[in-house]
């Protein structure tokens, strides 16, 4: 049977979702009149329903509220599940800032909640990790530059990009607070570094990257395989941090984060290195965890332990970066995976 919604039945769910999620040592009204910058009346003729909250105002609320906006669609009509993902119609230096800014959003909440639960599967090395190094970090920027919807038109050089202040302080401030996440739990495929690996070598065969800087992106990927061993070696990147990892036996499709702060939760999906779509429904975010933990079922622990498969692992991935980002003497025999 089709499940109609009425204005009347999502405006009080809409009403009761903001009230439910105002901090308890303010009103809501004065709450809302300062995240929406309006004023009491008005906030006081959407609270009673005499007008409706416009998308653009539901939007903001959610954001500073921490609600998800089609768990409140979804208590009036069942039958559909909404997604939040930025568009990517945008220049792309805008969209990858944003896209950070967004990581850094999301470390914060994980850092601020009492509560607070973290779980990624990686089947490849996603931009956020490549904030340890600096060539690698272009590289990622690089990357995303001429995949963007301006790159039909241009194609950039490795050498004759610059990397936007905006982007280099949100780098900063995300390596302070990837420190500051107390618990998380990483689950890696046995060959996470190799994708990347291949990107780098497809751009050096397209000559939109120089020799030398071959090297020094070989250089950079094999200081963050080695930073990533010692994080299994310790069990975190310092004494105040536990990460655990883990070795998948299964293939890993994509890259998924379920993540959990006070009572949020959401999960993650990356269609490779796109945005991330996000899904904030509850009962598919319960499901999606039942289903990490049948990963992690087939999956062998590598931090603190298993010492053998650890250092094959890791080995294996240095061997990825020597063999393929090392370039022979005849260029024309380099090999493209």
């Amino acid at each position: 049977m089709r499940n109609n919604m009425s204005n009347n039945e999502l405006n009080d769910a809409i009403v009761r979702t903001i009230i439910h999620n105002t901090p308890k040592s303010v009103k809501p009204v004065d709450y809302l009149s300062d995240i929406l910058a309006l004023s009491r009346e008005s906030v006081y003729r959407r609270i009673r329903k005499e007008i409706p909250f416009t998308v653009e105002e539901l939007a903001k609320a959610s954001v500073e509220m921490g609600f998800s906006i089609d768990k409140v669609i979804g208590e009036v009509k069942s039958d559909r599940l909404y997604f939040d993902m930025q568009s990517g119609w945008e220049e792309a230096s805008n969209l990858y800032i944003n896209t950070f800014e967004t990581y850094n959003n999301h470390l914060e909440k994980l850092i601020e909640a009492k509560k607070s639960d973290a779980q990624l599967i990686l089947n490849h090395i996603p931009p956020l990790f490549s904030i340890y190094s600096d060539d690698f970090f272009k590289y990622s920027y690089f990357k995303w530059k001429n995949e963007g919807i301006d790159s039909c038109s241009v194609k950039y050089h490795f050498s004759d990009l610059e990397i936007p202040l905006e982007l280099l302080e949100l780098r900063k401030r995300i390596i302070y607070n990837i420190q500051r996440i107390k618990n998380s739990t990483l689950i890696l495929s046995p060959n996470i570094f190799l994708d990347v690996i291949k990107e780098i070598q497809y751009h050096y065969h397209k000559r939109l990257i120089t020799k030398d800087e071959l090297e020094r992106l070989k250089k950079s990927i094999l200081d963050i395989i080695s930073l990533s061993e010692i994080v299994a070696m310790n069990g975190g990147i310092n004494p105040y941090v536990k990460t655990d990892i883990y070795l998948s036996r299964l293939y890993l499709s994509t890259n998924i984060l379920y993540t959990q702060y006070e009572e949020n939760i959401e999960t993650h999906f990356w269609l490779y290195n796109t945005t991330p779509i996000i899904i904030r429904c509850s009962e598919i975010c319960e499901i999606q965890r039942n289903w990490l933990r049948t990963v992690k079922m087939y999956s062998t622990l590598i931090s603190l332990s298993n010492e053998i498969l650890q250092t094959a692992f890791f080995d294996k991935q240095k061997e990825y970066a020597n063999q393929y980002l090392t370039p022979n003497n005849n260029d024309n025999h380099f090999n493209i995976l």
